[in-house]
């Protein structure tokens, strides 16, 4: 074995504090490989992969309405800024959670065509 390396074949040596992000005492978010599960109270309340923002976003505003979750901590726990996590709640609120399942990131469309720009 190299010296210089000290990882051990199929043994995952990432620290767990980079796998498992803590919101509450007792909730979390929990990456494993591409998929991330949500834990409330050590019971497992929803999973989403990269491509299933809706998925995230959704258990996120439901999360955010627990007036004892720091909206802050549970941002970071889903990798999401709090600003971010201010505007999905903005969204939800004015359009309805059925809002969210298609927003996408991003500003408004260009108003010029590509063929007009220069």
């Amino acid at each position: 074995m190299n010296e210089n390396n000290k990882e051990l074949p199929g043994i995952d040596m990432e620290p767990d504090r980079q796998k498992t992000r803590w919101f509450t005492s007792d909730s979390c978010v929990v990456r494993s490989g591409d998929f991330s599960e949500v834990f409330v109270g050590g019971m497992l309340v929803g999973r989403f992969g990269p491509k299933e923002k809706w998925a995230r976003n959704i258990l996120m505003i439901g999360l955010s309405e627990d007036s004892s979750i720091r909206r802050g901590k549970l941002a970071w726990a889903f990798g999401i800024s709090a600003e971010r996590l201010r505007q999905l709640r903005t969204i939800a609120e004015e359009q309805g959670v059925e809002a969210l399942a298609g927003h996408r990131p991003g500003g408004s469309k260009p108003k010029v065509s590509g063929k007009k720009k220069v």
